[in-house]
């Protein structure tokens, strides 16, 4: 499953995706929750931020969110490692 899942990471940081584009909808950043138990709660960029640092740091991809050389070795994997060029 690691494998699949750093497989579709480099796809995506090939075409362009980065931490930049791993966001929630704006309703769920900024509108509070009208009713039931979490009610009058939000999701906050700073929450997100916090969230995706420790997502990123178990997966072992960088601050942006690509996997690091070191994982894709460990995983040999490391000949994909071409399409992250000048993604890094």
């Amino acid at each position: 499953a690691e494998r699949i899942v750093t497989m579709e990471r480099l796809f995506n940081c090939k075409e362009g995706f980065d931490r930049s584009k791993d966001t929630l909808p704006h309703r769920v950043m900024e509108e509070p929750v009208p009713d039931g138990p979490a009610k009058g709660k939000s999701f906050p960029r700073a929450m997100l931020d916090k969230a995706l640092n420790k997502y990123y740091e178990l997966r072992g991809w960088s601050e942006m969110g690509i996997p690091e050389p070191s994982l894709l070795r460990r995983l040999g994997i490391e000949a994909y490692q071409k399409h992250l060029k000048g993604k890094v």
